[in-house]
């Protein structure tokens, strides 16, 4: 059994190198470089989205417990004690 034969550039054994639509040699070099600035920007996109993710959901969690405790102190405010310590044992 013979090893494989392997080519540095297999390009070189094709009668045309490969082309654009319009004809004209393609720059591979150049799209490889415009591929990594787009995954760049999606990647930075991602990473943005995933931070407003967790901002909201901060927000979101310290407005419900500024409301509950509102809604305690409220509560608290009416010498209503059997409702605020039910509201308290809930909570």
């Amino acid at each position: 059994m013979s090893d494989p034969i392997c080519y540095e550039n297999p390009n070189e054994f094709l009668p045309n190198p490969p082309a654009s639509a319009s004809g004209e040699p393609v720059d591979v070099e150049r799209l490889q470089d415009a591929l990594a600035a787009k995954t760049d920007d999606c990647l930075r996109l991602a990473a943005a989205f995933d931070n407003y993710k967790k901002l909201n959901r901060r927000d979101t969690e310290r407005q419900t417990a500024a409301e509950k405790e509102s809604f305690v102190q409220e509560l608290a405010s009416r010498d209503q004690s059997k409702w605020t310590l039910a509201a308290l044992i809930k909570w």
